[in-house]
């Protein structure tokens, strides 16, 4: 009897410690340092007096420095940037709490500041950077299920990273590679026909009068101009990660294929987009019935949708007063301006918040399109779609603050 007393006393005293010892280990908060906003089109190369302190990486549009486990180790280069001339630099920091578990593959480890070989690792697929205080680990992912990590593994280290491996991590902790990383779109090469990061080409189209009332990706692009709402698409397509061509306004093929991944890859698109798929009455079209589906789950109300197709019916097919084209206008912009505000709160709402940018930019595009088929365009389109999207979602936002 004394031996087993022994043996549970042992045993009760390594759990404590070892769970002790597992929470000390166990970062709950995430740093990195915040170098601030810059042109969209600037590279690593363009920070070359400071690559080497910590990883450069781009997040939501931001260019921030390394990653740490603890503020007092991210000083010591917060001071270095700070005596660099960056003097509006500081620390933010991210729950890693809330951040959700994924599962990766690490191809290979690097300093900060050395000059990597992306075509190495483009062959694998969609690439990702884990920075910490002064290395960056390339990784391949992400998955939900280990399980397919695994099978990837597999299919990776025949391709000649024999040393690869599955690892868990908190989403927050890897960074999308793009062209910034890599310093040419070219040096990422992305085995599909259409590669995301090629330039955009021409979309030559036959001008229909069909109504696209359900059509969904099948939308006849008759606008060969560019358009704001199409830069917006792009913008928030380019923060995911997921568009590497040029933010030039102009909807085509490349530009879809970017919307298409994001359904698929983005956390927070394809969460609601699976919610969405579970309604009914939100109409046939599949990006505004996405969006609808945001903007309900932001909303204190319980009433029922309405459906698209009755909305869009009973809209006229003209040209709105220039009083009704003013007050939806400042309704997209003032809403735009609460939502921007709102994304700097938390991690998560920022996450919601480009998100929601590529829903709605994407449903405005379609609905632009639409009407242009209606033989409204231009300024006149682009009201009469604000209005649209201002009729089905704007008591959604009317408590936002």
């Amino acid at each position: 009897m004394k031996q087993i007393a022994l043996f549970i006393a042992l045993f009760v005293g390594l759990s404590t410690a070892t769970a002790q010892l597992s929470s000390a280990q166990s970062p709950t908060t995430l740093y990195s340092i915040e170098l601030g906003e810059f042109e969209s089109n600037v590279k690593q190369t363009d920070f070359d007096a400071i690559r080497g302190y910590a990883y450069l990486h781009k997040r939501d549009g931001k260019i921030y420095a390394g990653s740490f486990t603890s503020a007092e180790s991210a000083e010591p280069v917060l001071a270095k940037l700070k005596a660099k001339g960056y003097s509006d630099a500081y620390l933010k920091a991210w729950s890693m709490k809330k951040s959700e578990t994924v599962y990766v593959i690490q191809l290979a480890s690097k300093s900060a500041g050395e000059n990597i070989n992306w075509r190495t690792y483009a062959k694998v697929g969609d690439l990702f950077t884990m920075p910490n205080a002064a290395q960056v680990r390339i990784v391949h992912g992400y998955y939900d299920d280990i399980n397919d990590a695994r099978v990837k593994l597999k299919e990776i280290q025949n391709m000649g990273f024999a040393d690869a491996f599955v690892k868990a991590v908190k989403e927050v902790q890897i960074n999308a590679v793009t062209d910034f990383d890599t310093g040419d779109k070219k040096m990422l090469i992305v085995t599909e026909s259409e590669s995301i990061l090629d330039p955009e080409p021409e979309v030559k189209v036959k001008t229909t009068m069909l109504k696209p009332i359900y059509r969904s990706k099948g939308v006849v692009n008759t606008i060969k101009t560019k358009r704001k709402s199409v830069i917006k698409l792009q913008e928030g397509l380019k923060e995911m990660g997921l568009y590497g061509a040029s933010v030039d306004g102009m909807m085509g093929k490349t530009t879809s294929t970017a919307y298409d991944k994001s359904l698929k890859l983005n956390r927070r698109l394809k969460t609601y987009q699976e919610l969405a798929e579970k309604y009914e009455g939100f109409g046939g079209w599949e990006e505004v019935r996405l969006l609808m589906t945001m903007t309900r789950e932001l909303s204190p109300k319980e009433d029922p949708a309405p459906i698209i197709s009755d909305l869009l019916d009973n809209l006229p097919e003209e040209n709105l007063t220039e009083k009704q084209k003013v007050s939806a206008l400042n309704w997209h912009n003032n809403l735009w301006k609460k939502l921007e505000t709102w994304s700097t709160t938390s991690q998560y709402n920022d996450q919601v918040y480009t998100a929601l940018k590529v829903a709605y930019y994407r449903s405005l595009v379609h609905l632009e399109d639409y009407f242009a088929e209606q033989g409204i365009k231009g300024e006149a389109g682009t009201a009469l779609s604000v209005a649209t999207l201002q009729t089905l979602i704007a008591s959604d936002f009317e408590n936002f603050n």
